[in-house]
């Protein structure tokens, strides 16, 4: 199951962690995605949305977020 694809992708190296690719909302398979009450808050992105990623029978919790 593709939940996402893009040639606009943005990659984003933070002061900690991994690289991490943001894809355009246009971009991905938002019917995949449900919204969880968890949230983080980044003191230059602001508050980020997490979801759960739904792919055939496997479900990752947390596994997405955007920021607004």
């Amino acid at each position: 199951v593709t939940v996402a694809d893009s040639r606009r992708t943005v990659r984003v190296l933070e002061t900690s962690g991994a690289p991490c690719y943001y894809f355009p909302p246009a971009d991905v398979r938002m019917d995949l995605l449900s919204r969880t009450p968890s949230s983080t808050v980044c003191e230059w992105k602001g508050l980020a949305a997490y979801f759960d990623v739904a792919a055939g029978a496997v479900t990752a919790a947390d596994a997405a977020w955007s920021y607004p």
